[in-house]
């Protein structure tokens, strides 16, 4: 499982934040990372498994829903990997903003 912590920060550059900010910030990576892998892996998916997938999200823990889309989805490490990155990549570029401005967008 990929950790989502202040080491990221630090990678990330993002070291002069408080404490607030640092958690604000890892929990708008953390949120555009689900919602982004979660778009690109339901592609994927058959009828039955986006409904399937859709109760576990309901009903179960975060943890629960990335097993089964790791058991379902056959590239799912590379989603993630690969979202991570341009994740990574966007904050590199043009700061956290750039992250939650794009996901809000997404949503829409």
């Amino acid at each position: 499982m990929i950790k989502i912590d202040t080491d990221l920060l630090e990678e990330l550059g993002l070291t002069n934040l408080t404490i607030d900010q640092k958690n604000d910030t890892i929990e708008s990576i953390k949120h555009a990372l689900d919602e982004r892998v979660g778009d690109r892996a339901i592609d994927s998916l058959t009828d039955d498994q986006v409904e399937e997938l859709e109760k576990k999200m309901m009903n179960g823990s975060a943890e629960d829903t990335a097993e089964w889309l790791q058991k379902t989805v056959p590239n799912y490490k590379n989603i993630v990997d690969d979202v991570l990155e341009k994740i990574k990549n966007e904050v590199k570029s043009q700061g956290i903003s750039a992250v939650t401005a794009q996901d809000t967008d997404s949503s829409q």
